[in-house]
């Protein structure tokens, strides 16, 4: 007896392996072909050290998230050549990454030199993908060297530009081109939104494109 009751329970092991197994086949998600492009909804994020009018020397360290699309809207674009029957409705978006000083002894994040001459050191956005025809794999965005990536102002503050020629990218969407990640923040430019410390900020619109 003794026995069969540990040869039943090596057998339901086995079974059970082979389930989970087949359970992690079943479950994987594709990776999407085509092109995506979605509205920014809002987000917020981090600076370390913050942006002000004297700044300190060295970088800028950024985390930020956000939501992509409209619900209820078909607000996002592009084609999802394949899984066949796949599109695009919205998502969500995080990133980290830095900011190089211009130069080994300025202050990178001083209001102005964050808005004109900071260059990217290397900042990875992920952005995870809701679709209605079933899930795709998430797209990952590593952008590095990107120069003039700080534009505006849009009312004082500042819009972040990641486009850099050397982003490379991975998972869903990764052939080809766009590859862009576009913020519109309350990152005050330099003026009259510069008062201060700024360490967080909102994000209120911008778009991906991939």
């Amino acid at each position: 007896m003794r026995k069969a009751l540990l040869f039943l329970a090596v057998l339901m092991m086995i079974l059970g392996g082979l389930f989970v197994a087949t359970q992690d086949v079943a479950v994987a998600v594709p990776l999407a072909t085509g092109t995506a492009a979605c509205p920014v909804t809002g987000g917020s994020g981090t600076l370390n050290p913050g942006i002000s009018v004297g700044g300190s020397i060295g970088g800028v360290k950024i985390t930020f998230k956000g939501v992509l699309g409209l619900a209820g809207t078909a607000s996002c674009g592009g084609t999802v050549t394949s899984p066949a029957g796949v599109h695009v409705i919205g998502g969500s978006f995080a990133g980290s990454g830095y900011y190089n000083s211009p130069s080994f002894s300025a202050h990178g994040s001083s209001c102005a030199n964050f808005r004109g001459p900071d260059k990217v050191g290397s900042i990875k956005v992920t952005i995870a993908w809701s679709t209605t025809g079933g899930p795709i794999a998430n797209t990952v965005i590593t952008y590095t060297a990107n120069v003039a990536s700080t534009s505006g102002p849009v009312n004082g503050y500042d819009t972040l530009l990641l486009k850099a020629p050397t982003a490379t990218k991975a998972g869903s969407f990764a052939v080809g081109i766009p590859r862009t990640t576009k913020l519109v923040t309350t990152i005050p430019a330099p003026g009259v939104h510069c008062v201060g410390a700024t360490t967080a900020f909102k994000i209120t619109g911008g778009g991906v494109s991939v």
